[in-house]
């Protein structure tokens, strides 16, 4: 799925730094962002954001990214929103995915998002369509870091592999439902990322506007090497199952009648979400 609208508002393209790292390309391309994250972050509202502020708040809802307020999984696909072009054409694209952690409403049938977002990275690399970074949403309002937090954290480096991880920029949400102590949480968010921040991803520790979170990520965009799903299913046309994050998440998310559904599970879980910020 793909948005695309006219509007006269400032264009993100022609800010100036943004400009100096879209000059590294030929005219007429088309630059993608993806935006990453845990399912109810607020992945789709931040690019409505940008959106909004791209081509006005008049906006129709078939021009926006699909929100619910409700704790049920909306996004089930990638879809994409492409922003205004440069005078050269360039135009940087936004990258809508699905929650990084479980299934999709139980529904077995269906791909899970982890191999939906897989896919769609092989295909880009296939095609060979400009990847310029990931942007990794948190809920600064959450109390507590959980299970999914951490199965997250893992996925994305399986997803990205060692070689790649500076290509990803961490930035958190919903500030405006934020009621505790913001300076623990940063704290302890920055020793939650550790894993893939001492190996050049970014941490934007404060409240950032959307639009300008894109422009950090793109500022500080390095090519790099490919991300190893893309190496992994593009390169060497392994099968989603046999990539190590596939793999690995094949070995965690069992069918329903299996332990992740029973008793025993549901009280690891709820005894791992017991952990609060800081503690």
């Amino acid at each position: 799925m793909g948005t695309s609208v006219n509007g006269s508002g400032p264009i993100l393209a022609e800010d100036e730094n943004i400009r100096n790292f879209l000059q590294k390309y030929p005219e007429n391309v088309d630059v993608h962002v993806v935006i990453m994250g845990r399912s109810g972050v607020g992945k789709s509202e931040f690019i409505n954001e940008v959106l909004r502020e791209e081509y006005g708040h008049n906006l129709k809802p078939e021009q926006l990214m699909k929100v619910e307020h409700t704790l049920r999984r909306c996004t089930t696909e990638v879809r994409t929103a492409g922003l205004r072009k440069t005078s050269e054409g360039r135009r940087i694209v936004l990258v809508d995915t699905p929650g990084l952690d479980g299934v999709i409403n139980g529904n077995e049938d269906q791909a899970p998002p982890i191999e939906t977002v897989a896919n769609w990275l092989r295909d880009i690399h296939t095609a060979n369509l400009l990847l310029a970074g990931i942007i990794w949403l948190f809920d600064i309002s959450q109390n507590a870091l959980c299970l999914e937090d951490y199965e997250c954290l893992r996925t994305l480096q399986e997803l990205c592999g060692a070689d790649s991880l500076s290509r990803i920029l961490i930035a958190t949400t919903k500030w405006e439902k934020e009621r505790g102590e913001q300076t623990e949480k940063i704290m302890s968010l920055e020793k939650f990322l550790e894993p893939i921040t001492k190996a050049g991803a970014k941490f934007v520790q404060g409240k950032c506007p959307a639009r300008d979170i894109i422009a950090k990520s793109l500022a500080g965009h390095n090519s790099g090497a490919v991300l190893q799903i893309q190496d992994e299913m593009g390169v060497k046309r392994k099968p989603f199952s046999k990539t190590i994050v596939g793999a690995s998440y094949l070995r965690t998310h069992k069918p329903a009648s299996s332990d992740r559904a029973s008793g025993a599970y549901a009280w690891f879980r709820r005894l791992f979400t017991m952990g609060r910020f800081g503690k």
